[in-house]
């Protein structure tokens, strides 16, 4: 089957467009990932240190950013995650993400 030489001028300008797009998205998930993922390290450094009793809410509080990063969850998903927890949880999430709750 032939390609008229517009049809795949199209062709080739849709893709090069897309291909922008795609490579911005992919730019973005990395800096997203990136930023969290230090401070899940920081966290997670931080968590060893902490009383017994809010051990748990530490790992709590790690396992809703890893899921987040993982799964690109907006950032208003992940405070409401984090809001269930309840307030040791916020504070956490203000102190080490930055989060606003």
């Amino acid at each position: 089957m032939a390609v008229s030489w517009m049809e795949y001028k199209k062709s080739l300008i849709k893709n090069s467009t897309m291909g922008k797009y795609s490579e911005a998205f992919s730019r973005a998930d990395a800096a997203f990932n990136a930023n969290y993922h230090e401070k899940l390290e920081q966290l997670r450094r931080d968590a060893q240190k902490v009383p017994v009793m809010e051990k748990q809410v530490y790992a709590d509080v790690i396992k809703i950013v890893e899921q987040a990063t993982k799964s690109n969850m907006a950032k208003a998903e992940l405070c409401a995650q984090i809001s269930k927890l309840g307030n040791v949880a916020i504070g956490i999430a203000r102190k080490y993400l930055g989060l606003p709750l």
